[in-house]
């Protein structure tokens, strides 16, 4: 019965391990992906005194005004 256990217990530990490191390699695929890519524009606001405001994820977002589109 002990022995029952302890191999159930065992093959618990195993899915858990396996599932945490499938979850920490999504997460680092998914980050250097963001990473790497350029700027990516979600939306776009024109204010009144004509400048426009992006609303922007990625990175190089700080560098916006200084694009040629």
């Amino acid at each position: 019965m002990l022995k029952k256990y302890k191999q159930q217990q065992l093959s618990y530990i195993y899915a858990i391990c396996f599932s945490a490191f499938l979850l920490t390699t999504f997460i680092g695929f998914l980050s250097m992906a963001l990473y790497s890519a350029g700027p990516i524009i979600v939306g776009t606001e024109m204010n009144t005194n004509g400048m426009v405001e992006y609303l922007c994820l990625g990175n190089g977002c700080n560098q916006l005004q200084d694009m040629d589109w």
